[in-house]
Formats: C-alpha cells, sequence, structure tokens
C-alpha cells in the first residue's frame, strides 16, 4: 500500500489478491476494499474511502467485481475480473456482456486478468483463448488501452506475457490517460499498471499557458504513433500493411460501416492519443492503479 499512499491513488483494481482466512490482507484502513461471494476470491476493488463508489451485487461475484463509481455528475462502471483458465471463455465473456449492456448510457472500465495472450496486446505469440478474446472484442467495438511497453504485466519463473487487460467501451477513451506499466516492485507476479482517469472533461479546446514541443523529432514520433493507432483499429502488425494500405482500409471502414459518426470519433481518440504520446501534454492528478 505504500505505492498507493505515495502516488495518491484513489482506486485500485485487484486480481488474485493476498488472502488470509477468507479476508483480503495488507489493506490500509483509510480504504474500503469490495469483495463478492462465498468460494475463494480471485478479483477484488479498492477505493478511498472519500470515493464515492457502490457495489453493484448482481454483476459481482468472486472472480467479478463491478463498482459505480459516481463523481459530481459523472458515472462510470469500474470492473474488475479474474478469468479462470479453467473454465469456458464464454463463461467469463457472458459477465463481461452483462457488464457492458449495464454500462451502456455512462461507460465502463474494466481490468481483467485474462490468462490469454495476443500480439493485438503486444504479446509475443497468440494463444487459442486470446484469439477468442480478440474476436469478442472486435465484434462489440470495444477497446484495449493496453500499450506497447518494455515491461510486461506478468512476469513468473516459467516467463513473460501481457496477460492483464484495461478493457474499455467508446464513451469512456478520452476519460483515460497515462496508461503505464509500472517498474515498482507490486510483491506479486504481477505489475502495477497505472492509469488516470479524468471524470471532468473541459470542452475548451484551447490550452491555458502550456508550451507544446514540436520539433522534427517529435513530429516523426507523432507519425508512428498514429501509424500504430490506426494498426490497432484493424488489431493487424505493423509488418502487414503499409501506410498506404492502412490509409485505403481506414477509408474503406468509414464508407462501409453503418456507425459512422463512432468510427470518426474513435480516429479522433487515436489521433489525441497518439498527440499525447508525442508531444508535452498536460499531466493530472487523478489516478487509477492496478
Amino acid at each position: 500500500m505504500k505505492y498507493t499512499a505515495d502516488k495518491k491513488v484513489v482506486i485500485i483494481l485487484i486480481q488474485e489478491p493476498y488472502i488470509n482466512q477468507g479476508r483480503t490482507v495488507g489493506i490500509d484502513t483509510q480504504y474500503k476494499t469490495f469483495t463478492a461471494g462465498e468460494a475463494r476470491t480471485r478479483a477484488a476493488a479498492i477505493t478511498n474511502r472519500k470515493v464515492d463508489a457502490k457495489l453493484i451485487t448482481q454483476l459481482s461475484d468472486e472472480d467479478t467485481i463491478t463498482l459505480k463509481m459516481t463523481n459530481g455528475d459523472t458515472t462510470i462502471i469500474l470492473g474488475s475480473m479474474y478469468f479462470d483458465r479453467q473454465e469456458p471463455l464464454e463463461h467469463d465473456l457472458t459477465k463481461v456482456g452483462a457488464i457492458l449492456q449495464h454500462a451502456k448510457s455512462v461507460g465502463a472500465i474494466i481490468a481483467i486478468d485474462s490468462n490469454a495472450t495476443s500480439t493485438s496486446w503486444h504479446d509475443t505469440t497468440t494463444n487459442n483463448t486470446g484469439k477468442h478474446l480478440e474476436e469478442y472484442i472486435i465484434s462489440k467495438q470495444r477497446h484495449i488501452m493496453n500499450e506497447p511497453s518494455p515491461n510486461t504485466t506478468f512476469e513468473s519463473r516459467t516467463g513473460k506475457s501481457n496477460i492483464d487487460l484495461t478493457l474499455l467501451t467508446s464513451n469512456v477513451l478520452r476519460r483515460i490517460s497515462d496508461w503505464k506499466i509500472r517498474d515498482e516492485e507490486s510483491n506479486s507476479e504481477h505489475s502495477i499498471i497505472k492509469y488516470v482517469i479524468r471524470t471532468a472533461i473541459s470542452h475548451n479546446t484551447k490550452p491555458k499557458g502550456q508550451k507544446f514541443t514540436v520539433n522534427a523529432k517529435s513530429m516523426e514520433k507523432y507519425q508512428e504513433n498514429i501509424g500504430r493507432a490506426v494498426e490497432k483499429m484493424f488489431r493487424e502488425q505493423s509488418n502487414k500493411n503499409s501506410e498506404h494500405v492502412l490509409d485505403e482500409r481506414l477509408n474503406k471502414r468509414i464508407l462501409t460501416n453503418n456507425h459512422t459518426a463512432q468510427q470518426i470519433e474513435e480516429f479522433s481518440e487515436a489521433m489525441r492519443r497518439a498527440f499525447e504520446q508525442s508531444f508535452k501534454t498536460p499531466k493530472t492528478t487523478k489516478v487509477t492503479q492496478k
């Protein structure tokens, strides 16, 4: 909990927490712990007591915790999920679908220990579970926040992978920034993943008092990041498509998809994220950590 206090983290979404006699351990009293069910707990959520968060009991069990977080006029559904590799993937996807349906009007952020590898979330290989999970995410037009990183979300004596995912709905894309796999010790085989949730978004597009460094190097970085963002929209690797092919496919996707406005919004969001990754941007203080 030292990292949590030092970084002023207000929400923690945990999978496979430490349990002693059926209860999570090591949690400071200034935080509130959310668990559910009577069997072994494999998902939990922890919030600062000042956060307005409520457990949605009908969408929660030992492997899934679903919270309704409210700040002013903004409500977001948060989920912490553990996918049991011994269970059929459809079992967990049914629960994901129920959460997404509940969050349809407000948006959802779900932290998942998926036990699934995929090149779509920057693993070196795609296993069978990862392939089916990819197909589900694409079919539901959802988004994986995971970004390329020299670190992995999971490391054990048997290997490394990026099985921990941050799943988003389109209506919260603009609220998430600074997604990063941290270097700090987590006392677990899983790494700390930190990101910012903006519960208030300014519609004033003119930055106040903020300077942006634009030069040849940063522009080159921006071109790389926007290309990667478009590739991510198609869930394909950079060595498969040239810039020209990606441009043609993006144009075709917008023209042929029935959800044209949504497609344009997603591409605009991809451009914004590429900008934030390439140029100096303002920092915010509201942090969520997994």
